[in-house]
């Protein structure tokens, strides 16, 4: 993915300023003096907003590649193409064939529940060592 949520997470509950897919977010700024219920619930606040930018990024890509005709590329839409095989962790070499099989098997959304609750267990609400450390220095 484009987008690493833990990080976002990380960055925003650590007091470090992100500005992350046109969505502006301001960060919490004392985590230890916060409720359990109102840590896990700024938490969600600031992903939400990401997550959802984010899955409308994925489908206007999407979108984009459904309509491409891989035997009928022109050289932008060839360029586009290698670009989102990098961008998915494949190799631009391929025929445009077997790139646009590739990827309309792996561009798609990631449901906002399960990006949530991933970014909350590998981060521990905001509460792991990265987020009492810091990762903005």
């Amino acid at each position: 993915m484009r987008q690493h949520y833990v990080f976002i997470a990380l960055a925003l509950l650590t007091g470090c300023a992100l500005k992350t897919a046109g969505v502006a977010i301001e960060p919490q700024s004392d985590l230890a003096t916060m409720s359990v219920y109102d840590r896990k619930h700024g938490f969600i606040h600031f992903l939400r907003p990401i997550i959802r930018a984010e899955n409308e990024h994925i489908e206007a890509q999407r979108a984009r590649l459904s309509a491409l005709n891989p035997n009928a590329l022109t050289a932008a839409d060839r360029l586009w193409l290698n670009d989102l095989a990098g961008e998915y962790g494949l190799k631009a070499d391929s025929s445009a064939l077997t790139l646009h099989k590739a990827l309309i098997k792996r561009v798609d959304v990631v449901p906002e529940w399960l990006a949530l609750m991933q970014a909350a267990n590998e981060s521990a609400w905001g509460t792991s060592r990265f987020a009492r450390q810091g990762c903005c220095t």
